[in-house]
């Protein structure tokens, strides 16, 4: 059972063990609460669950390795990251999927950065691309989020936004994975926080399994499956860090560049199929 409130969750939990029907979980995530008093109730839920339900059941999943310290592990705990099947991403029909012509390389990102950029920090890339002004070599398009919204929500980031910034709104997930497609790395730029610590970026495996390397933050288990010049490049969690990455990316050839998506395809470490055996260990 993934997470859920306590109650349910310990009910179902002693209902199974009567029954003697094998019960698991799967930890995915880690709320961190905020202020309103809907949040502070989440918060507390989340707490007991970590603290008096999940320590008591023998079969668990955990989404990334730290788990395994917090609540800790027993002979049926696994850690599975987030896998994924095989992804169709073919444009087949050769669709306009965006209306500027360019030999740059093309960052990508597609989801709903916050307000204030606190859950995804493409400000960051947004300032670097910037910061790198003429030696600049990259296009970035962003999905989920209208450039009027950004600009609202950050008026005292405006002027970093130069032409090589592609705000294309809310899209169909049929349509972010062709143009994920099309690029030359995705990103998964996030804070040292503990909602990213203890999740795992659905983005990583959609882009790995698309042949498309990802360039992210050193969150969660990232490290270990993001391997520089493989199948991706990985920095620490700060502006200064991923410029620096930026400014090395920057120079690739191209025909650097087609080796890592051709690296990337081929080896996939996030694939279900790896990771079937594993979970024998949870369901037998």
């Amino acid at each position: 059972m993934a997470d859920y409130r306590f109650l349910p969750m310990r009910r179902l939990r002693d209902f199974c063990e009567k029954k003697g029907i094998n019960f698991s979980i799967d930890v995915m995530d880690l709320f961190e609460g905020g202020t309103s008093f809907k949040s502070k109730i989440k918060a507390m839920d989340n707490f007991l669950r970590m603290k008096y339900l999940y320590p008591k059941v023998e079969r668990r999943i955990y989404i990334c390795s730290l788990y395994e310290t917090k609540i800790g592990k027993t002979d049926r705990t696994v850690v599975v990251p987030g896998t994924i099947v095989t992804i169709e991403s073919k444009n087949d029909n050769h669709e306009k999927l965006f209306d500027f012509e360019s030999e740059r390389k093309i960052l990508f990102f597609a989801g709903r950065p916050g307000n204030r950029c606190e859950k995804e920090k493409i400000d960051w890339v947004i300032k670097c691309i910037y910061d790198l002004k003429n030696e600049n070599e990259f296009e970035f398009l962003v999905a989920g989020v209208t450039e009027e919204e950004y600009r609202l929500n950050n008026p005292e980031k405006v002027h970093d936004i130069t032409k090589n910034i592609h705000f294309l709104g809310d899209l169909s997930h049929r349509r972010c994975i062709k143009l994920l497609s099309t690029a030359d790395f995705s990103l998964v730029i996030r804070e040292k926080k503990a909602l990213a610590d203890y999740g795992f970026s659905t983005k990583i495996g959609e882009a790995f399994s698309c042949g498309i390397p990802v360039i992210a933050t050193d969150t969660s288990d990232n490290s270990n499956y993001i391997f520089n010049g493989v199948n991706g490049y990985i920095c620490d969690c700060s502006y200064e860090a991923l410029y620096k990455l930026l400014q090395r990316v920057n120079v690739l050839d191209r025909e650097e560049i087609n080796r890592i998506k051709r690296e990337t395809k081929q080896r996939n470490p996030l694939l279900y199929s790896n990771y079937t055996e594993l979970l024998e260990k949870v369901i037998e």
